[in-house]
């Protein structure tokens, strides 16, 4: 780990810095059985207090990118976890590359935790409107955008062949190594992530398809008697 990012993480977990801090129960590797608290809906407000949230998943290159910046153009607020995660790049000295961002992503995960992750990016939305959250990697951010939206938020999950994906990723990225980047310890939780999803999207037809079947999904999930209205 680079001596700055060290030293971050480090002042970053004192008490002070985040006094209300909780670990959620979760394996270390997801190569075995992934346990997490995921809190029950049915005993929590159905009050959205001005504000609903749909959350984004999937492997990289199945078009959550293009997901979110359709919703965006809808009307949503977006908003996504790498954003934080470039910040903490920037203020070690370190350049917010794809793959910088992923070991950085990581060391916030194994020391600071997703909780920590998610309330930093909580702290840079908007109070009210319809917002949609980009990269949830691990079942900890499910868990914590759940407790902390209710039944207001919906997760949707994006699949897609792995060819596929590779050459979505390839013709967006070409002096990438897609192999690479889909094998880091940072993606490891996705698949875990992905079966908490309300809803799957199938995207590997044209894009036309692809955001068609978005919408659809975006509108079924919320509850139209809630406000505000998104769709």
């Amino acid at each position: 780990m680079h001596g700055h990012l060290r030293k971050w993480l480090l002042v970053a977990a004192m008490p002070e810095a985040f006094p209300q801090r909780t670990r959620w129960s979760i394996s270390a590797s997801y190569d075995e059985a992934v346990s997490v608290v995921i809190p029950d809906l049915e005993e929590m407000n159905d009050n959205c207090n001005g504000r609903v949230v749909i959350g984004l998943s999937g492997p990289i290159g199945v078009g959550k990118t293009t997901a979110g910046m359709h919703l965006r153009a809808l009307g949503f607020h977006y908003a996504r976890y790498s954003t934080v995660v470039a910040e903490v790049a920037r203020d070690t000295g370190r350049e917010p590359t794809r793959t910088a961002l992923q070991e950085i992503g990581r060391q916030i995960h194994e020391t600071l935790g997703q909780r920590w992750l998610g309330q930093r990016l909580l702290e840079r939305l908007p109070k009210s409107g319809c917002l949609v959250i980009d990269g949830m990697r691990y079942p900890e951010d499910h868990a914590f955008l759940t407790e902390s939206f209710g039944p207001c938020f919906r997760h949707i999950a994006i699949t897609a062949p792995l060819d596929i994906r590779r050459q979505r990723f390839l013709r967006s990225n070409p002096a990438d190594d897609y192999d690479q980047g889909v094998t880091h310890p940072s993606e490891l939780g996705v698949e875990s992530v992905v079966q908490l999803a309300h809803r799957v999207i199938n995207n590997e037809g044209s894009e036309e398809q692809f955001l068609a079947s978005l919408e659809s999904a975006v509108s079924e999930l919320l509850d139209k008697s809630r406000t505000p209205k998104c769709l």
